[in-house]
């Protein structure tokens, strides 16, 4: 019989037990891999069986999330002040086949729905009109690869503490503190090494730092970030952390390999030896070789060569012959110059250089009479008969024909020093200078 008593001691019970769960699941907790942790994913986000936890790969705008499986009390129970907490983790970006992008965020969150966020840039965290709300109380140390100057983003290898949006309230380029050296040594985000992270918040001094190194190297003694901020009034009891990671037009693969979280004290530290290992890098693409030739395709290869070469030789040469015949043949001269006449034609004109067609002698030789077809005869003393047919006879008149004539005669002396100048030219065309005797103009002609 169920009594009053019997529920009542089953109510205490309940409450008991959810209690002490609660209080075990939500203080620390440590991961070397994340096959069967307490962790919820959503977007692209994968556990590969060897535990290794993939945020994105390299396909173009996307977003993968983890959180821890239970909200974690960053606040205390009867304020709100929040509570000191130390996180570590291990992460690596491994860019495609082009520039990495576009990087990855710890996050601190009321909610574990981004439904509306934007990838790229944002991270899969915020979009353009929730950007930078007081509203949102979420706090992010991103880890930034690609350089949004509308962003205020110092370079494209970056580390920033993020509140309630992506433009940092604090940034530098990703580097580590080498002790032994005592200076920053720049860290490559992006070069598919493992980087190990510390972010520490003391809620007494309300100062948050973030440290990191390689895998190998201890922790530095100066963090690369420090930062006074009071998250009193941000966080609450019902915070979810985790991991957010967002590509864009450029795209790189997202890993995270361990992660401690402890409130109020130190992180565990990880044992190396059990993390999971990362997937090897996507192997180099290369033209593949040409198949070899044989012997006999590569002779008729070159016989082929050697009778196209031939046949675009003896073609050449026929039509330079053929050019050079035709100018020969033809004396092809501009239009609207002197006719010219070969041997041939002039000796039939004249029958032979008949001594009956004679006209008379001059010192550069003797002068004939002939008829050349189709044109008319051209004897001396007919001087306007010799123009060319193609000019208008009726307009002309036989002293100035003869005045051209003589002037070219003389221009085309055989000897330089013998022909005048162009203002005698001119003078003799215009008759203001008389020409030289007729045995001095033919001279040489």
């Amino acid at each position: 019989m169920i009594t009053f008593k019997s529920i009542a001691l089953t109510i205490i019970f309940l409450s008991y037990f959810v209690s002490c769960v609660s209080s075990q699941r939500e203080t620390k907790f440590l991961n070397h891999g994340f096959l069967g942790a307490n962790l919820l994913n959503f977007g692209s986000s994968k556990v590969y069986p060897s535990g290794l936890l993939e945020l994105t790969n390299t396909s173009m705008r996307q977003i993968g999330q983890a959180f821890h499986g239970f909200p974690i009390p960053l606040s205390n129970p009867n304020s709100t002040n929040s509570v000191s907490f130390s996180t570590s983790f291990i992460f690596a970006i491994t860019q495609g086949t082009g520039a990495p992008g576009h990087g990855l965020a710890f996050v601190i969150s009321p909610s574990m729905d981004f439904s509306g966020a934007f990838p790229s840039n944002y991270l899969g965290l915020f979009n353009t009109s929730n950007n930078g709300n007081s509203l949102n109380r979420i706090l992010a140390i991103e880890f930034d690869t690609v350089q949004a100057v509308e962003l205020n983003d110092t370079d494209d290898n970056h580390v920033g503490i993020d509140l309630n949006g992506v433009i940092s309230i604090a940034s530098a380029p990703a580097a580590y503190f080498d002790d032994r050296e005592a200076k920053n040594i720049s860290l490559r985000l992006a070069s598919g090494k493992p980087v190990r992270v510390w972010i520490e918040y003391n809620a007494t001094e309300t100062m948050l730092n973030v440290t990191l190194a390689p895998l190998d190297r201890p922790k530095p003694s100066i963090p690369l970030l420090s930062r006074k901020l009071n998250l009193s009034g941000i966080v609450s009891q019902e915070h979810h952390v985790g991991f957010s990671a967002a590509t864009g037009t450029v795209a790189s693969s997202h890993f995270v390999l361990g992660w401690s979280f402890n409130i109020e004290g130190k992180e565990s530290d990880f044992d190396i030896t059990k993390l999971p290992s990362l997937p090897d890098p996507p192997p180099t693409l290369s033209p593949s070789p040409s198949p070899p030739v044989s012997a006999k395709k590569k002779s008729s290869n070159t016989m082929l060569i050697i009778i196209v070469a031939a046949s675009a030789t003896f073609v050449i040469l026929i039509l330079s012959f053929l050019v050079f015949w035709f100018f020969r043949r033809e004396k092809i001269f501009f239009n609207g110059g002197a006719r010219k006449f070969s041997y041939q034609t002039i000796s039939s004109a004249t029958g032979g250089f008949d001594s009956s067609k004679l006209l008379g002698e001059r010192n550069s030789g003797s002068f004939y009479k002939g008829q050349l077809a189709p044109t008319e005869i051209i004897a001396k003393g007919d001087l306007l008969m010799s123009c060319d047919t193609r000019i208008n006879r009726e307009n002309l008149v036989a002293r100035e024909v003869l005045l051209v004539l003589k002037t070219g005669l003389l221009c085309a002396n055989r000897s330089p020093e013998s022909r005048p100048m162009m203002k005698n030219v001119f003078r003799y065309l215009e008759g203001t200078e008389a020409l030289p005797h007729d045995d001095y103009l033919f001279y040489g002609v």
